[in-house]
């Protein structure tokens, strides 16, 4: 049986810029409206062009950038590598281990973050919102996980939601804060099943 590791991605794999995206668009906060949009979008309800279109009728910011101009602010969401994971992801890969994304995403972020990515050799599929038509915690996402690539050995995910949503599962789920912590808990060593 193949023992698999679901790895979230924005705060896990790599670091999320969405602070200095906002502050580009001189945005304080979201409305509420545009992050109902954002849902839509990342559950794949949306097409990147519809979006655009629909946030640029709820945000005035956008009235000055051109589309060529936001998706290259919007795709520089998607940061450089979360510190040590390369390092960690190529010692599970050593092991045996098979590495999986598992992430609310839309489509264009998860092909940027295959772009940007410096360990994407070591992962070898995933999981998305944007392709299941659900967000993480709802158990219908984890569900197509576990019919595509079985229960993960190990689930790591920045939210607590979604950590918890893991739990009822009956996943190896924990909460990520940082590979010093999970190579400190030796937690790659105590993968349960």
């Amino acid at each position: 049986m193949k023992k698999v590791i679901a790895l979230d991605i924005g705060g896990v794999c790599i670091q999320l810029r969405h602070k200095q995206f906002m502050h580009e668009l001189n945005l304080p906060e979201w409305p509420d409206e545009v992050i109902k949009l954002n849902h839509e979008f990342e559950c794949g309800r949306l097409t990147p062009e519809q979006w655009l279109q629909q946030n640029r009728k709820l945000l005035p910011q956008m009235s000055g950038i051109s589309d060529q101009r936001f998706w290259t602010m919007f795709r520089a969401i998607i940061g450089p590598d979360q510190p040590g994971m390369a390092e960690l992801c190529g010692q599970w890969r050593e092991k045996g281990y098979e590495l999986l994304f598992f992430s609310n995403t839309s489509s264009v972020h998860a092909d940027e973050v295959w772009r940007k990515i410096s360990f994407a050799q070591h992962i070898s599929g995933g999981i998305y919102s944007y392709e299941c038509g659900v967000m993480k915690p709802d158990p219908g996402i984890y569900e197509e996980f576990e019919n595509k690539y079985g229960k993960p050995v190990l689930y790591l995910d920045d939210l607590p939601a979604n950590v918890e949503q893991g739990l009822k599962m009956g996943w190896n789920a924990k909460l990520f804060e940082g590979t010093e912590t999970l190579q400190k808990n030796d937690a790659s060593q105590n993968f349960s099943h």
